[in-house]
């Protein structure tokens, strides 16, 4: 990538990155900011929470596909290879996470990283999905379910390009991020009070 491509594909990700449907909702549909209700952040899980699983889906599909989109900009449109695809999901990352224009308080970024391993390698991705989606099912967390998917990818990524690569790096940090991000989580599940999947979707649509 030439250093121009690198900042467009760097800039390219982070607004898309930005785009947080669940926090938009919140403020049509009840006047509020979703960041201050249920789990205290704009992902998709929260939005179940604080505005039912019908918005949750749509936030969480909308989450997924800006990630997706970002790797295949990056790697399709704007540069090609898998440094592009990597960068350009890293920043789809951090504007999820820091979204400038919300005081830099966004999500905790599992649905976009959904997505970005699916700009990278899309079939193994549903196969992982199906995975977190059993783990989530059968701890009725969806938290280890997230563990589970970021191991998984980053363990991909190093398998397939070597521990010392641009593309491991890049998944080692951003496991790395969503595993802190989700350190409260761990700390309910702890003390038994965090919520329980079955029990968000049990809330009624808003």
């Amino acid at each position: 990538m030439t250093p121009l491509q690198m900042i467009t594909v760097a800039i390219t990700g982070y607004l898309l990155g930005c785009i947080h449907p669940s926090y938009l909702f919140a403020r049509r549909i009840k006047n509020i900011d979703i960041r201050e209700h249920g789990s205290n952040n704009t992902g998709a899980s929260n939005a179940t929470i604080v505005l039912g699983w019908k918005y949750g889906i749509i936030t969480g599909a909308i989450d997924i596909f800006k990630g997706l989109l970002a790797v295949v900009l990056a790697s399709h449109v704007i540069a090609s290879g898998s440094h592009a695809a990597y960068l350009g999901g890293f920043f789809a990352i951090i504007g999820h996470m820091y979204p400038f224009y919300l005081g830099f308080r966004g999500g905790k970024g599992l649905a976009t990283v959904i997505g970005f391993f699916g700009g990278v390698n899309f079939f193994l991705t549903l196969g992982v999905s199906a995975l977190f989606i059993a783990v989530s099912l059968i701890t009725d967390y969806i938290v280890m379910g997230t563990v589970t998917f970021v191991i998984c990818f980053a363990y991909y990524t190093v398998n397939t390009y070597g521990l010392m690569s641009f593309e491991s790096a890049v998944a080692l940090v951003v496991a790395f991020m969503i595993l802190i991000k989700h350190r409260k989580n761990y700390k309910r599940i702890w003390n038994k009070t965090e919520t329980t999947l079955s029990s968000m979707y049990k809330k009624k649509d808003a």
